[in-house]
């Protein structure tokens, strides 16, 4: 529902007015079309312009922040919240992030991959194996992994017989 209460919010407006005008007014329903809801400059943008909106909903309930932290595209959100910029700059910054991954990969079948059950050695074993690099750490066993998608599947059945788990 992509927090769908943020619409009847007068502090939201701004927000999604911006990322209206980088995703088009329809960007609600066309979030059904995979091709189109599952490209970098969508996702980013959406996940930028939907948190900035929904911290101005709850920002004047709230003491101001100490400190504001973000991971990957979230830092551009984290951004506005600590006011470093405005929520234009944001959503501008997201779609030209975005915009620069697909240029890296356009042409390729590449992916992402969570894998869960094995220790980093493993992980750095089955990354050259397989031609992948880890994308994410995310403990002592979680990891993401990035490449091309025949690879992943390839490294799927791979760590899956040491016991990982693992969830493109």
């Amino acid at each position: 529902a992509m927090l769908s209460w943020l619409g009847t919010e007068p502090a939201a407006r701004e927000a999604l007015a911006l990322l209206a005008a980088a995703l088009g007014p329809d960007w609600r329903s066309r979030l059904e079309d995979p091709s189109w809801s599952s490209s970098n400059t969508v996702a980013q943008s959406l996940l930028t312009g939907l948190c900035i909106a929904a911290w101005n909903c709850v920002a004047p309930y709230l003491p101001g922040p100490a400190i504001c932290a973000g991971y990957s595209v979230g830092e551009l959100p984290a951004f506005c919240a600590a006011s470093v910029f405005d929520s234009a700059t944001a959503i501008r910054l997201a779609h030209e992030r975005a915009a620069a991954m697909d240029r890296s990969v356009a042409g390729r079948d590449t992916g992402l991959m969570a894998v869960q059950g094995v220790r980093r050695p493993g992980i750095d074993a089955a990354c050259a194996r397989h031609a992948l690099e880890v994308a994410i750490d995310q403990g002592a066993d979680r990891f993401v992994l990035g490449g091309l998608s025949t690879a992943l599947m390839q490294a799927e059945t791979d760590l899956a017989a040491r016991g990982a788990r693992c969830t493109r």
